[in-house]
C-alpha cells in the first residue's frame, strides 16, 4: 500500500514520515498507532458521505439488509440460496420454485395437524403485521403487492415454525 509521500516498506522512518504526512511534527517517540488509525479512517473515502448519511431517515425497526456488493463479489455463490428462499430478497427465483410448492404442503400439513380447514386467521394476522414487517427490511420491495408479501410471510413463517417443530421432535 502506498500513501502520498510514504513508502510503507521503509520501516525505520515510518513513525516520523506518518506524523509528517498527517501534519503532526512531534518526535518519533510520540508516535501513536491508534491516532494514526483514527486519522486514516477519517481520510477514508467512506467518511466523505457521513454528513449526508446523518440526514437519511432509517426506521428504528430496520434490521434486515442486503449483503453489500463488495462482499458479494468476493464469493457470489456464498450469498445465493441453493434450496429455498426465506423472505423477499431471493423470492421468485426459478431454481427455488420447488420449495415454494413444498411450503404450501407444509402449511396444509400444519392446518391438518391443528384440525383447521382454513388459513384465514393466519392470513388475517399477517395482514395486520404486513406494514411493520416491511419496515424490518432496508428495501421496501414495492414490486411485491400486499397480497404477495402477506403470502410470503405466511408460507415462510409456517415453514420455519414447522421445521423447528419437526427437528425438536426428532431430537426429543
Amino acid at each position: 500500500m502506498t500513501l502520498p509521500g510514504l513508502a510503507i516498506g521503509d520501516s525505520s522512518t515510518l513513525p516520523r514520515r506518518l506524523n509528517m504526512l498527517f501534519g503532526d511534527s512531534s518526535a518519533d517517540s510520540d508516535f501513536n498507532p491508534k491516532c494514526l488509525l483514527v486519522k486514516l479512517i477519517m481520510l477514508s473515502p467512506l467518511t466523505k458521505d457521513w454528513p449526508s448519511l446523518s440526514s437519511t431517515p432509517i426506521d428504528q425497526e430496520c434490521c434486515v439488509f442486503k449483503v453489500h456488493r463488495s462482499l458479494r463479489q468476493i464469493n457470489p455463490a456464498a450469498y445465493e440460496p441453493d434450496l429455498l428462499a426465506i423472505g423477499p430478497y431471493h423470492r421468485g427465483k426459478d431454481h427455488l420454485s420447488f420449495m415454494e410448492k413444498h411450503k404450501l404442503i407444509i402449511l396444509q400439513r400444519m392446518l391438518k395437524r391443528r384440525n383447521e380447514n382454513s388459513a384465514k386467521r393466519y392470513i388475517t394476522a399477517m395482514i395486520e403485521k404486513e406494514e411493520r414487517a416491511r419496515r424490518f427490511y432496508a428495501d421496501q420491495f414495492p414490486e411485491l403487492s400486499k397480497v404477495e408479501f402477506v403470502e410470503m410471510m405466511l408460507l415462510d413463517g409456517c415453514f420455519i415454525i414447522e421445521l423447528f417443530r419437526d427437528r425438536s421432535q426428532h431430537r426429543g
